[in-house]
């Protein structure tokens, strides 16, 4: 395993108390090394990734491209970090401006500190002769610092929406030593200064939340913290903003209520890692959750079985697999909670609809669960979008299910078919559910077919016999309440596919909305004209993506503080 930096870093020590998010890398360079020697780094250098990258990127880079060569800078030859850089976020504190969100940037420059002082001072200047940006020299805790307005964003957000959400567009920035900090909030940034002098002052890195999260986290080359309660508060204050509240014809939300209802009020935190370099797996992902009460949706989640396996109707090449443990029966009591959250009015329309909806769906939560799987496989048929799915729920009671559904089938449009192994009932849509060995499946009906017959739908080698599929899984260990298996070669493959031909998903997805053969081709023209000004995404070869990575699984586990994610992505040859 290649190093990764211990949690807890300048940013973090810097950054304000109240910040939402933090995004660090406490060793750039390091990161970097570590990127290098791994199959991840080798696949984004391969010709058809940067060709990827730049179906998406060129008008962007194209244009940065321009305006640094205009003002006399190459991009490739700017220095890059040596050490940590780090991005934090939090909410405007006054009332009056709910909407703006400010930044604190910390970069750790090392010996290019000077080359990248003098790219920065050419970069403002011209921007500033150009007329896109005011700058001024101002002082600031003691140090010389400069001050930056945007003023082509200042234009282009005084003709956008006005309930968005912005970022401010005053920046200062400022040298110390090596490092370079710039923020939006001149009194956050004097601060930040102060605590780069010893000044005893509590940055977000004090906080017990962000603090907890670290620990639990562990090292990373990258990490990122949402911190729950100035996200919250943040909520709060723009949900009670006279815009949010126009914009809501008039009607007050209550975030912290609604928050509760659904859980995540009592969620402290939220941490995500990435660490490079392991030989088997060339990244590995972690995540905690802090919420010990785990309740409203987060309530929801249950032992998912002893590990993944594939349904025996799926094939080989399936897109991915995930199974989860769910408790339906709670799934309308949280509907209900949430529904009392509401302003009066909303809520008065809500009980009407969630009594329906307790009435139709409740006995057949109570009958499913909590064991569910998911599967996708590829196609090439626009009018599946290129794909198909299955879903098995594990069934407490095949006869109290079966009583409703029958109760329910004349609401959704359930058939009853004879079967000799199974219950069937079909739909419209060309959709089935069947009952069989304790379970429920809901697909098309050749799959739900293959399902009661234990076959794979085309009649090719099962997922759950592959040797690749039992390799890969097995990293996952019993007792979690969420597992998956992501195939990324045939995912490649898919997403390649859909791009090729859009034109016919597109008008599959539209014709489906039943807007007319006009309407359609009108939708359609515009798209193409869309697509043409920005250039055809071109996704990698598939062979390319299993040249170099291997399949991706993942885990999450229930504990008594809240909920840990582990991911691997698989080296080829591994799985």
């Amino acid at each position: 395993m290649i190093a990764a930096s211990a949690p807890a870093g300048p940013v973090a020590d810097l950054a304000p108390a109240d910040s939402i998010l933090l995004i660090e890398v406490d060793d750039y360079a390091g990161f970097r090394d570590a990127l290098a020697r791994t199959p991840i780094g080798a696949f984004l250098h391969e010709p058809d990734v940067q060709d990827w990258f730049a179906s998406y990127w060129t008008s962007d880079a194209e244009t940065w491209r321009a305006q640094t060569a205009r003002r006399g800078l190459d991009p490739d030859d700017l220095p890059r970090p040596a050490g940590a850089v780090g991005l934090a976020l939090w909410a405007d504190r006054s009332a009056a401006s709910p909407m703006v969100a400010h930044a604190l940037l910390y970069a750790e420059m090392g010996p290019d500190a000077d080359l990248f002082e003098r790219s920065l001072d050419a970069l403002i200047d011209s921007a500033r002769a150009g007329g896109d940006a005011e700058s001024s020299a101002v002082r600031l805790a003691g140090r010389e610092a400069r001050r930056v307005t945007l003023t082509n964003v200042t234009a282009a957000a005084r003709a956008g929406d006005a309930q968005a959400v912005v970022l401010a567009d005053t920046f200062t920035l400022v040298r110390v030593g090596d490092a370079f900090l710039a923020s939006t909030d001149p009194e956050e940034l004097a601060r930040a200064l102060d605590r780069l002098d010893g000044a005893r002052a509590d940055g977000a890195s004090s906080g017990d939340a962000y603090r907890d999260a670290a620990e639990r986290l562990g090292p990373a080359h990258v990490r990122a913290t949402l911190v729950g309660e100035p996200l919250l508060d943040a909520l709060d204050r723009l949900t009670r903003s006279d815009a949010v509240v126009e914009a809501a014809g008039g009607v007050r939300y209550d975030a912290r209520a609604l928050a509760g209802a659904l859980g995540f009020a009592s969620v402290r935190a939220v941490a995500l890692g990435a660490t490079l370099g392991a030989p088997s797996a060339p990244m590995r992902a972690r995540a905690v959750v802090l919420s010990p009460a785990n309740d409203g949706l987060l309530g929801l989640f249950d032992d998912a079985g002893e590990g993944l396996d594939a349904p025996a109707a799926v094939g080989a090449d399936a897109l991915d697999v995930r199974r989860f443990g769910l408790r339906y029966e709670r799934v309308i009591p949280m509907l209900l909670g949430v529904v009392e959250a509401l302003p009066p009015r909303q809520r008065e329309q809500a009980r009407a609809m969630a009594g329906l909806l307790t009435a139709a769906v409740g006995p057949v939560f109570q009958s499913i669960g909590p064991e569910t799987t998911l599967a996708r496989w590829r196609t090439e048929d626009a009018a599946t979008g290129g794909q198909r799915g299955l879903m098995r729920v594990r069934v407490v009671s095949e006869d109290a299910l079966a009583a409703a559904l029958g109760r329910v089938g004349r609401l959704i449009g359930l058939r009853a078919r004879a079967d000799a192994s199974a219950r069937v009932w079909t739909m419209g849509s060309g959709q089935a559910l069947a009952l069989d060995d304790g379970a429920m499946t809901i697909a098309d009906r050749d799959a739900v077919a293959a399902a009661v017959a234990a076959r794979p739908v085309w009649g090719e080698a099962s997922l759950a016999d592959s040797p690749r599929f039992r390799r890969a899984v097995g990293r996952l260990s019993p007792g979690a309440v969420f597992y998956s298996f992501t195939n990324l070669e045939e995912n490649v493959r898919w997403l390649g596919w859909r791009e090729a031909h859009w034109a016919d998903l597109l008008r599959a997805e539209l014709d489906d909305l039943g807007l007319p053969p006009a309407e359609i081709e009108r939708w359609i023209e515009e798209e193409r004209a869309r697509r043409e000004a920005r250039g055809p995404a071109r996704w990698p070869k598939p062979e390319t993506v299993a040249r170099h990575l291997g399949d991706a699984v993942a885990e999450v586990r229930s504990t008594p503080w809240g909920f840990e994610y582990r991911g691997w992505v698989l080296a080829p040859g591994d799985e």
